[in-house]
């Protein structure tokens, strides 16, 4: 299910269609350490992407009393969902799966410790 800010940003793209962060920000009033994260899952669940666009976006500072402009990444909205019955892409690791991981992990490590060692050794 979509909730809080996913579901908040969800429906801008719903909205408009395309929209870089700046816009989510200001058209939400979201924080921005809040939107990252709500466009990110929307993006790993494949209903907004990323595009090669950069939106130029002029904005008054007014600590520094000035113009500033910035150049945000524009996304689109790719598919649209039932927000209420959307579950995430997202799947749990089996416990057995995470063990298998580590091992596979801890023979790298084995490795790398090895190729280390002989480095060092023909360096002396």
């Amino acid at each position: 299910m979509l909730s809080g800010n996913r579901l908040k940003v969800y429906n801008l793209f719903k909205k408009h269609k395309s929209l870089t962060d700046y816009q989510i920000e200001k058209m939400s009033g979201l924080n921005p350490n809040s939107i990252r994260p709500a466009r990110l899952s929307l993006e790993k669940n494949g209903i907004i992407k990323r595009t090669e666009h950069k939106a130029e976006v002029s904005f008054y500072r007014s600590s520094h009393k000035d113009v500033k402009t910035g150049y945000y990444t524009v996304y689109d909205l790719v598919k649209t969902v039932d927000a209420k019955n959307f579950t995430s892409t997202k799947k749990k690791m089996s416990k057995s799966q995470i063990l298998k991981n580590l091992r596979t992990v801890k023979k790298s490590i084995k490795r790398l410790d090895q190729v280390v060692s002989d480095l060092v050794s023909q360096l002396n």
